[in-house]
């Protein structure tokens, strides 16, 4: 059932009432470097601008409050990350995820670094992502992001990805990320996202999984630019397996001049 226990409602308590209260100041904040229209904007940070987020976004987006929701207890993260445009066309950033639910406690964190070295109706870039096996395990993440801008108010998203467990050989996966952004607005914007996951590379039997999910967002603007995204997304990890498992993610990123 699509439930949230207690502990979870009390954190998006929580976290509206902080928003409220650091709303004055987030309000002063913004980046002019970054356009408002979103399918506008480019694979990686403009340089010298912080963006608070829910870590890497490939191979598939997530958000800062994400929720499992299957036959057993909901697992529910918190996803605090950020990225920094550290260079010109070079993008670093960070997430230390924890978990809420059932049980709560800290979730190896990821660093991750990107280049992009295009740029123009095609955008693509290089892409490592790492996951720190101070808890659980090491994982290795590594392909190429594509942005593809069609038309004025459409983008698609894709590219290609190996990820890779460090110290057990059957976890390796390719990943191939599939979204198309539609501006619906210069402000809201949506869209449907799928693509391919091929588990288990190397190995006898090889696990095919398809997700299936979609988006909405809105972006919040001030008198000096682009303050943030607030959006909201559904995922089925894999339409074979039907409604077992749906997350549900919560996010808004926040942008700041440095």
């Amino acid at each position: 059932m699509l439930t949230y226990d207690r502990r979870g409602a009390c954190v998006c308590a929580a976290a509206v009432a902080l928003a409220g209260l650091l709303w004055p100041t987030l309000a002063s904040a913004a980046t002019a470097k970054l356009p408002v229209q979103i399918v506008d904007r480019t694979l990686v940070m403009p340089e010298d601008t912080l963006r608070f987020d829910a870590g890497p976004r490939w191979p598939y987006y997530d958000a800062q409050f994400k929720q499992s929701v299957h036959r057993g207890p909901d697992d529910q993260f918190l996803n605090p990350g950020l990225s920094f445009g550290l260079a010109k066309d070079f993008e670093l950033g960070f997430v230390a995820p924890i978990r809420i639910a059932p049980n709560s406690g800290f979730e190896d964190p990821r660093v991750h670094l990107q280049y992009q070295f295009e740029q123009g109706r095609v955008d693509a870039s290089i892409f490592s992502s790492l996951q720190l096996g101070v808890l659980h395990s090491w994982v290795l993440t590594a392909g190429v992001p594509v942005f593809f801008h069609w038309k004025n108010n459409l983008r698609l998203d894709t590219g290609g990805f190996l990820v890779m467990g460090f110290g057990d050989v059957s976890a390796v996966s390719l990943q191939g990320p599939l979204s198309f952004v539609f501006q619906v607005s210069p402000r809201f914007y949506a869209g449907p996202e799928t693509g391919i996951n091929l588990n288990g590379v190397g190995h006898d039997h090889l696990d095919v999984n398809i997700p299936v999910g979609g988006f909405l967002g809105y972006t919040l603007t001030t008198s000096g630019g682009t303050l943030g995204d607030l959006y909201g997304r559904v995922r089925l990890p894999d339409i074979e397996s039907g409604f077992d498992v749906v997350e549900l993610m919560f996010g808004c990123e926040l942008y700041f001049d440095m």
